[in-house]
C-alpha cells in the first residue's frame, strides 16, 4: 500500500519509529504480510490497534489459501507483540485483526480474525 513506513524487522531504529507511529496514530506501518495502525483521528476512529492480514491475492482466496495467509500473519503479529511498548499500547486501546484485500486505493475485509486465529467472513463473502 502506498503511503505506509515499511519496516523488515522488529528491531532497530526503523523499527523504533514504527512503534512511535503506531503508538501516535498518524500512519501506518508495513511488516510482511500486516499493516499495523492505530485508529486514532477522524469522527469515527476507535482507538484501537488495528493489524491487518494482507492477502496476495486479488481475488477472494480459497479457505485453505486464506487460512495459511492468516497463520503467517499471526506469526508475525506475535513477533509484533513480544515488544513490550507494542504490547502496552494493544492493552490499553485494544486490538482488530482483520484480513484484507489491498488495491492501492483501499482496502477490502474479507474476515475478521479472533484471538485464536479463527476467521469470521465478512457477509458480502458468501461464507459463513
Amino acid at each position: 500500500m502506498r503511503g505506509t513506513f515499511s519496516v523488515d524487522e522488529t528491531r532497530g531504529e526503523r523499527w523504533d519509529l514504527a512503534v512511535e507511529i503506531l503508538d501516535r496514530g498518524d500512519g501506518i506501518v508495513s511488516i510482511e504480510p500486516l499493516l499495523l495502525y492505530r485508529d486514532a483521528n477522524g469522527p469515527h476512529s476507535d482507538g484501537q490497534v488495528h493489524a491487518e492480514v494482507v492477502s496476495r491475492f486479488q481475488h477472494e482466496p480459497s479457505s485453505d489459501r486464506a487460512e495459511a495467509e492468516v497463520a503467517s500473519g499471526m506469526r508475525t503479529l506475535d513477533l509484533v507483540l513480544a515488544d513490550e511498548r507494542v504490547a502496552r499500547l494493544v492493552a490499553r486501546h485494544g486490538l482488530r485483526r482483520d484480513y484484507v484485500s489491498d488495491y492501492e486505493t483501499g482496502r477490502v475485509t474479507y474476515a475478521t480474525i479472533s484471538d485464536d486465529g479463527t476467521l469470521t467472513w465478512n457477509p458480502t463473502s458468501g461464507r459463513t
